[in-house]
């Protein structure tokens, strides 16, 4: 799916294009006191009847300055929709400046009795204009069906496309824009920016048609949208730190004076520290609820937010560090007397429905069809340590539970697939059936051998395929030392043809 440069760059001061970007905006210009920057394209000037002016002041109407300044004070808003236009501060504190409607059309005062359009305006002091709505004209080359007159859209409601009628030239209303992870829509290639029909929860995709809907909404004028998205964007407000599902300080390993992090575990060098997330980054909580962290006994209003993933789940953030900005708004899914109590958000029914397939843990893996599932086994203990979390964390709810549920069976069906290899002469192995064995025998080695942190296991045959032999690689050290540390059994992995 293709994002023009053209979108990139008139989303990006609106911050649609992912949480790892920061809330921040250029300057603002510095108008004169009691005054107001407005940075335009061009403009002709108006009258009150919204009749262009030939002259104005005795000069030429058509303004050619890229930016001018008026009298008129930008005013607060806590509700940037019922406004036709308006922008937001670094902070996302909302702001508009008052306009005059002259039939229909939104006009900026700028004294003297002349106006200019507020359309024709892109920024005030330095802030990016975002407009409450814009149409869309529906050319006949848009539609996906032209005989049966219909266009994709993606339904954030239903989760998927669906086949929406129209009519060649009708106007579609849009009133917010977004970037498609904002509201869970991927496609093959990626994500792409989506605009919301208004009055519903539907989205066209701005790659329709090579383009042509972020062409009718951009043509002649850098018009931008307010964002939207189906999850709470919310933006830090302070220095802070990512947590765990546990209400832990989620950390990490750097090694100090380096960019250097750990995956996992330490090295000689190493020290363990908190994840800071900066003051004015946009984060994307799916989730609220109270928790208590460990030691305390005042439960906190916590976030689930979806850019991060600590200790195999998603991380979390205090509310208290961060303020909502636009999106929907989540409500807690507990009481703070529930998370004293340590109540889980997931019924019984549903735990005790997980806790019965990690019981079953200790037979799979004593099984054949375990030791023999090549890259099936590795596959069950991902899901099997995300089902533990899912059954250990208070904030799981009966949803996240029934998807380890199915995603642990659907990893426990897959090790049917594993076997012994086929060969015909044990004692003389051929490369192909010795290639074949290996992913066997080191799928074996996670339930032989000890998990160490930055110690890892590998087998390998001798040079003729006699032994198969098991080597440990320290890579606490440096440079990473290699041994031999024992011997795998090939008979166990293989069935002679007779």
């Amino acid at each position: 799916m293709k994002i023009s440069k053209k979108i990139i760059m008139l989303l990006g001061t609106i911050m649609l294009a992912g949480p790892a970007m920061l809330a921040s905006q250029p300057a603002q210009v510095q108008a004169a006191a009691n005054q107001t920057n407005l940075k335009i394209n061009h403009s002709r000037i108006y009258n009150k009847y919204g009749q262009k002016l030939w002259s104005y002041r005795g000069k030429s109407s058509l303004i050619t300055a890229k930016s001018i300044n008026v009298a008129s004070q930008a005013v607060p808003t806590t509700d940037p929709r019922s406004k036709n236009y308006s922008f937001h501060d670094e902070n996302w504190d909302w702001y508009y400046l008052p306009y005059k409607m002259i039939n229909g059309k939104t006009y900026y005062s700028i004294g003297h009795g002349g106006y200019i359009k507020a359309a024709n305006v892109t920024k005030i002091n330095g802030q990016s204009l975002l407009a409450n709505q814009a149409s869309i004209k529906l050319t006949e080359k848009m539609f996906d069906d032209k005989k049966a007159n219909t266009i994709w859209v993606y339904d954030a409601d239903l989760g998927k496309k669906v086949a929406k009628h129209f009519t060649p030239g009708q106007k579609v209303v849009v009133d917010a824009v977004t970037d498609g992870r904002d509201i869970d829509y991927q496609v093959d290639e990626g994500y792409s920016i989506m605009y919301r029909i208004k009055g519903s929860n539907q989205f066209l995709d701005e790659d329709i048609d090579d383009g042509d809907v972020l062409t009718a909404i951009y043509s002649k004028k850098d018009l931008q949208l307010l964002p939207c998205s189906t999850h709470m964007a919310v933006l830090t407000t302070k220095d802070t730190n990512y947590y765990t599902y546990k209400g832990k300080v989620a950390t990490q390993s750097v090694v100090p004076n380096s960019n250097l992090i750990i995956a996992s575990g330490n090295t000689p060098n190493s020290i363990v520290q908190g994840i800071t997330v900066k003051k004015g980054r946009i984060e994307y909580a799916t989730k609220a609820f109270y928790l208590r962290e460990p030691g305390q006994t005042e439960p906190e209003l916590f976030y689930q937010v979806r850019s991060t993933v600590v200790d195999n789940s998603y991380a979390l953030l205090k509310a208290a560090d961060t303020k909502y900005i636009y999106g929907i708004k989540l409500a807690p899914l507990n009481t703070k007397e529930d998370a004293l109590a340590d109540k889980p958000l997931a019924s019984n029914t549903k735990r005790a429905e997980l806790k019965q397939l990690l019981d079953q843990a200790p037979e799979i893996r004593a099984s054949e069809k375990y030791r023999y599932s090549n890259t099936g086994s590795s596959s069950y203990e991902y899901y099997f340590k995300k089902a533990q979390i899912a059954y250990d964390s208070l904030i799981s709810t009966d949803t996240d539970v029934q998807k380890a549920i199915a995603d642990l069976q659907k990893a426990t069906t897959e090790l049917d697939r594993g076997k012994r290899i086929k060969v015909k002469d044990i004692n003389h192995l051929t490369a192909k059936e010795a290639n074949a064995i290996l992913p066997l025998a080191n799928s074996d080695l996670q339930t032989k051998y000890p998990k160490e942190t930055n110690h890892y296991y590998n087998a390998l045959f001798n040079k003729d395929n006699t032994e198969l032999d098991v080597y440990l690689s320290d890579y606490t050290v440096k440079p990473a030392v290699t041994t031999k540390v024992g011997k795998l059994n090939i008979a166990d992995y293989v069935e002679v043809e007779k």
